[in-house]
């Protein structure tokens, strides 16, 4: 490929990633549909994977998928705690693509999700638990693993 194919390719990209990353600014709080809620977030370097004293990125460019939470039985800690909850993934229920710092925002029906984020083969966060609460925004972080 040309140097020049080459540029034209990388404006391109940066232009649709601007385009995509203007999209994806979070929307303010109480801005929701009624029975709704905001999650946003931002996908960065995993903390516990990164080089000690460098920066932590963000990442435009990541596939956000979120799917459904759903019950799938109960369980203690201990004979004296309280019973919880436990969930598994259930069916994909939206998708959005992280903009140019790395943020996302969608609007969901109240409800809990599993989030998780992914930007190719061996690049991939660890699934996150949230709760949408209607008219709230939930704010998360997606830490990426690379390699792994």
């Amino acid at each position: 490929m040309s140097v020049k194919k080459l540029a034209l390719l990388l404006v391109c990209l940066v232009s649709i990633l601007m385009l995509v990353g203007g999209a994806c600014q979070p929307v303010p709080p109480g801005s929701a549909t009624p029975g709704k809620g905001m999650l946003t977030g931002q996908v960065i370097d995993n903390p516990a994977t990164a080089r000690p004293g460098t920066p932590v990125n963000t990442h435009p460019g990541i596939s956000i998928t979120v799917q459904k939470a759903v019950p799938s039985g109960s369980y203690k800690l201990s004979a004296d705690s309280p019973e919880r909850v436990a969930y598994q993934a259930g069916d994909k229920v939206a998708e959005v693509v992280s903009g140019a710092d790395g943020r996302f925002s969608i609007e969901l029906p109240a409800g809990t999700y599993f989030v998780r984020g992914f930007g190719g083969e061996k690049v991939y966060s660890d699934q996150v638990f949230v709760e949408i609460k209607a008219g709230s925004t939930t704010e998360i972080k997606l830490p990426l693993n690379f390699g792994v």
